[in-house]
């Protein structure tokens, strides 16, 4: 792999998409066939990221019959897809989770051992996590950093401190199912032992099940492309 000479500079020209290593090629017939003018910087940018990824990643670990496969190409048309799709309003595109996220998709896709788990929920996931903007993603990880299924945690925690828009977050991620809001709590009555009594909080909130399945799904992504590097790369 390190044959191919030195690493391509951060932005890689579409011209230049062929010499990424192993699947450079196979993009490259493909992604000419949709590509427009104003999409080049965000592929670029996923490419990129690709691109990084795969001169860490062991050669040793890739399926290259699967390389030849529709199911690999259709796969590499939805990604790119997904990626003309995101809107460049993201504060950095080039530094975007949700793009660094796709680029570790395309990466563990193509490793023998890739993750088959849960594979008929893959495309589910994929469609919840392209809908979600950055700090959607930002806030979704902290939750999940911060919480236990059994403790929810309030919207005014300094652990959002980062985050401006809590409130927009909160309500996305709820429509999407990912998270619940838990204002409504039952707690003993300290007057009357034995009882329970319903007490409303404002502002908590708690990751579903179905939230649990989406972010684990995609740190376990993250994990297994990182065991099958060679030297140590952000995910």
């Amino acid at each position: 792999m390190k044959s191919v000479g030195k690493k391509l500079s951060k932005n890689i020209p579409l011209a230049l998409v062929s010499k990424i290593p192993i699947i450079g090629d196979i993009i490259s017939a493909t992604v000419s066939s949709f590509i427009e003018a104003h999409d080049e910087k965000k592929i670029n940018n996923l490419l990129s990221i690709i691109n990084e990824k795969l001169h860490n990643l062991d050669e040793s670990k890739i399926d290259k019959t699967y390389l030849e496969s529709d199911e690999f190409k259709d796969f590499i048309i939805k990604i790119l897809k997904i990626t003309r799709e995101i809107s460049l309003a993201d504060r950095d595109f080039s530094f975007s989770e949700k793009v660094r996220f796709f680029a570790s998709l395309v990466t563990e896709n193509i490793l023998i051992d890739r993750l088959k788990t849960k594979i008929i929920w893959r495309d589910t996931f994929i469609d919840i996590i392209k809908n979600l903007n950055d700090d959607e993603l930002k806030f979704f990880r902290i939750m999940y950093d911060h919480s236990k299924k059994s403790k929810p945690l309030s919207i005014t925690s300094t652990v959002f401190n980062s985050i401006e828009q809590k409130k927009s977050c909160v309500n996305s991620l709820i429509s999407k199912g990912l998270i619940d809001d838990a204002s409504i709590q039952k707690a003993k009555d300290r007057f009357s032992p034995g009882l329970t009594k319903v007490i409303k909080k404002e502002g908590l909130i708690i990751i579903t099940d179905f939230g649990y399945e989406v972010i684990e799904y995609m740190f376990s992504i993250q994990k297994n492309l990182k065991e099958n590097f060679l030297h140590p790369v952000n995910c």
